[in-house]
């Protein structure tokens, strides 16, 4: 895909910055395209069918152990994009988090507190993996905004010219 003659290319990416005493952590956020891989290290459950009148079978989604497996499945594939989108990071590390193996994603907490992140520090990395994957309604309301007041600049710019003219569109001199 192009825009404006530019072919469009790489993810969403924004930089942030944890301020420490003895230096600045610099952690880069890039968002996820496709969740193709997290797919197939954890797939999606499937709920559980069940037989009705008529020997009708039908997909059980009120089972309890179906909803526990749905909310760990949910709760990984957001592990999951806060470990793909911190991998942009250039020299990050995890100790005990795995990328392929989904058991180790639910340590990320824990590596966040052991690598001396606060509470408050590691919900906003986690905040701003969250807006960069998905569509933030004031980062958008700002581009209008700043587009349409660029518009405003260059229609303005062309209906008041900044000299005086020296003549008119019939070629009589501006009088005055």
């Amino acid at each position: 895909m192009k825009y404006k003659g530019n072919k469009l290319e790489g993810a969403a990416e924004e930089i942030v910055v944890i301020p420490r005493q003895n230096g600045d952590i610099v952690f880069t956020i890039r968002a996820i395209l496709d969740y193709d891989e997290c797919d197939k290290l954890d797939p999606r459950p499937i709920p559980p069918t069940r037989i009705l009148p008529g020997n009708r079978q039908q997909l059980n989604v009120d089972d309890t152990k179906y909803k526990e497996a749905l909310d760990k499945w949910a709760t990984n594939r957001t592990l999951y994009m806060v470990i793909k989108s911190l991998e942009a990071t250039k020299d990050l590390e995890w100790e005990q988090v795995e990328i392929s193996n989904p058991e180790t994603w639910k340590f990320v907490d824990e590596e966040f507190k052991e690598a001396g992140f606060t509470a408050a520090e590691s919900a906003y990395l986690i905040r701003k993996v969250m807006e960069v994957n998905g569509l933030n309604e004031n980062k958008i309301k700002d581009a209008t905004e700043s587009f349409l007041a660029g518009q405003a600049e260059e229609l303005s710019a062309k209906l008041y010219q900044s000299t005086e003219q020296n003549g008119t569109p019939s070629g009589d001199p501006v009088s005055g």
